[in-house]
């Protein structure tokens, strides 16, 4: 993807592009070092919850993650994320590994898991574009 790799480890580090990554965010309400209350619709639901970014490896590897509960359902989020220079000059390669669990009614959390599923994919790659030159 087009952007350096230092521009993508910042992006995923910057608030409002967290929050303009992540479909469905209303709101990101700081708490601290990298820790925001999460505010997010997924389906039908509102869910509010701890989102939080942490550096596994600075400048190479990430975790974000999410612990929200909604009306009926809590949900459990966690992408790993691996920043590297590209194949060509000025490119970033992005690789991730994303964790989701939606617990609640059965026969409800197929439909939120699948859109879940899509969302945390949506999300990695949003922000990984969102810094590009």
């Amino acid at each position: 993807m087009a952007g350096r790799p230092d521009d993508v480890w910042q992006a995923l580090h910057d608030p409002e592009v967290l929050s303009a990554s992540i479909p469905g965010c209303e709101r990101l309400i700081p708490l601290g070092d990298q820790e925001y209350v999460a505010i997010l619709t997924a389906g039908s639901d509102t869910y509010r919850g701890l989102l939080t970014v942490t550096d596994t490896a600075p400048g190479s590897r990430l975790t974000v993650s999410l612990d929200g509960r909604g009306r009926q359902h809590t949900l459990e989020v966690g992408l790993e994320m691996r920043i590297g220079h590209g194949p060509a000059s000025g490119t970033t390669s992005l690789a991730y590994d994303a964790r989701v669990h939606v617990g609640g009614p059965a026969g409800a959390t197929d439909h939120l898991m699948r859109s879940c599923s899509r969302a945390v994919l949506m999300t990695a790659e949003s922000v990984s574009r969102s810094k590009a030159p």
